[in-house]
């Protein structure tokens, strides 16, 4: 079987965008897939400085020995005001990367709904699957980017959807995007061999982390959605108001962005390499993301996977991955229950404990070969029953 993927972006080098679309792309082939991937760069986007120009066509070997394919052609995006014309544009280069493949196309997998309206203009008879893992089922972009009818048409023609959690699917439903097409529930998963518990205190002397030390680790975008300043604010609180003296809570904020975290006590704060994020949440006590929306949170679950304790949000998108057994659901936007969960955590250990066997214990159902085959057994079955 020979499957193209859609994206919007695709990482390359150090350039680190849309990592899990390829570390997902990875996971299929090295099951023996042929995989290529289909993903536009804006010439825009260069002369403005915000990206560097790529190769039009390119490859790489997965860790597994197995060829992957990329074809990025190139495209001008104006201003957002202009979706419509920008898609249309879209279209006409990915059309032609789709010709200019070496080998026939069994199925096209497009991430995420935005690029599979666009998926499904240029893959004919062939079928079209889609990944959903926007937080508001993608309705507001694409009422931005298409006209209904061309959205319409579109439903007509995907053969099925992976939504990455159950809240995706009730948006979706909402949003009049999910029909009558086939789907299924598939949480993000991780990769084992990059994200797996490690020695505490043999990562703290690597990165001069204090053995001792209580530590809360954020993974994320320094924005408002995210959380970052209100566990920020949170922390202060818990310096000024609830930690006697000698106590200390001490921090990792590892992202970018505007918004920048401000409380005492700050080990480390900003951007590093994907890889090496293992080892400051390893080097953590708990993993803290007060975030308001998600598909499914790729953070919360590389943290689990490490065997940290999540404190985040009771809301629907965090219910296929957290429970009472690995975190405390808090109501994120409540900087008071974000320390207060802080806190709890800090003051039981045998708490911490019990979540952190709960965590390990919930990770072992997330793994991404485990995700991945359940995908492609579903693209198989779904196509089988169409033929």
């Amino acid at each position: 079987m020979h499957i193209c993927f859609t994206a919007g972006s695709f990482p390359r080098g150090e350039e680190a965008v849309y990592t899990f679309v390829k570390e997902y792309v990875d996971a299929i082939a090295d099951m023996g897939i042929q995989c290529s991937v289909i993903a536009p760069q804006s010439v825009t986007r260069v002369l403005m400085g915000r990206a560097r120009m790529r190769p039009a066509k390119w490859h790489y070997i997965t860790k597994g020995g197995n060829r992957v394919d990329v074809c990025q052609p190139r495209y001008i995006s104006l201003s957002n005001h202009l979706a419509k014309n920008r898609m249309r544009r879209m279209a006409k280069v990915m059309q032609k990367a789709y010709q200019s493949l070496d080998k026939p196309v069994d199925a096209f997998y497009a991430h995420f709904w935005e690029m599979g309206i666009l998926t499904t203009q240029i893959a004919g008879r062939l079928p079209v699957f889609v990944t959903c893992g926007e937080g508001l089922g993608g309705k507001l972009q694409l009422e931005r980017s298409f006209d209904r009818r061309d959205v319409e048409c579109a439903l007509q023609k995907i053969s099925g959807v992976v939504y990455v959690s159950s809240q995706n699917v009730d948006n979706a439903r909402e949003a009049g995007l999910q029909k009558e097409m086939p789907y299924i529930v598939a949480p993000n998963g991780y990769q084992p061999d990059t994200f797996y518990q490690k020695d505490r205190g043999a990562v703290r002397r690597k990165l001069g982390f204090a053995r001792d030390a209580f530590i809360v680790a954020f993974t994320g975008s320094f924005i408002p959605r995210k959380g970052v300043l209100r566990l920020s604010e949170a922390l202060k609180n818990l310096q000024e108001e609830k930690l006697a003296e000698g106590e200390r809570i001490y921090s990792v904020f590892i992202g970018k962005g505007k918004q920048q975290p401000d409380c005492g006590d700050i080990l480390f704060c900003g951007g590093v390499a994907h890889d090496e994020v293992s080892d400051y949440l390893n080097a953590a006590d708990i993993f803290v993301l007060p975030t308001r929306n998600e598909g499914c949170c790729n953070a919360i679950v590389e943290a689990l996977a490490c065997g940290l304790p999540v404190v985040s949000s009771s809301k629907g998108f965090n219910d296929d991955i957290l429970d009472e057994a690995c975190s405390i659901r808090i109501n994120e936007m409540s900087v008071e229950e974000i320390a207060d969960a802080i806190y709890t955590l800090y003051k039981d250990r045998a708490l911490l404990e019990r979540l952190s066997e709960g965590a390990l214990k919930k990770a072992q159902t997330l793994k991404i070969q485990d995700r991945v085959g359940r995908i492609v057994a579903f693209i198989e079955e779904t196509i089988s029953r169409k033929s």
